[in-house]
């Protein structure tokens, strides 16, 4: 119950704090080329035609040849997409997978430390790269519970 109450709450301050931080718009070369991935698996495609013209293109972190496509693996473009499809813009696929994020860690954390602890560990460390996190997380809290010869 627990972990639940930290994912809802995590997800409840971050869209509190939106109509003061807005919804950030991409910067970075990187951040173009998961949008890239995100609207291609949005549009059902894993993967775009090359442009006949890609040659006078100039962008960082694609790939033209084969396909063209971002050259970084899938699971960011797969939060972005859901985002996408589901609620109309890309933030929101990954505002879920932060609180997905702080709710793994709380549930990690609980192996390892007393509750308070955990909740205190989410609270430090909730401003982290959400999906290798969560596998992190997952993994910790699977050893930790199968060496203890419990699963909860």
């Amino acid at each position: 119950m627990a972990v639940v109450a930290v994912g809802v709450t995590a997800l409840t301050v971050h869209a509190m704090a939106l109509p003061i931080l807005r919804i950030p718009s991409p910067g970075f070369h990187d951040e173009f080329s998961y949008l890239l991935m995100g609207d291609t698996f949005a549009h059902g495609r894993v993967t775009n035609p090359t442009h006949p013209m890609w040659m006078h293109f100039e962008t960082f972190h694609v790939n033209w040849k084969p396909t063209y496509c971002s050259k970084y693996y899938p699971a960011q473009g797969v939060i972005l997409a859901i985002g996408q499809v589901f609620f109309g813009n890309p933030f929101w696929g990954v505002w879920l997978s932060a609180g997905m994020m702080c709710a793994a860690i709380c549930w990690m954390l609980q192996a390892w430390v007393a509750p308070i602890w955990a909740l205190l560990g989410v609270c430090w460390r909730s401003h982290c790269w959400a999906r290798l996190v969560i596998g992190h997380t997952i993994i910790g809290g699977e050893l930790q519970r199968l060496s203890a010869g419990r699963w909860s």
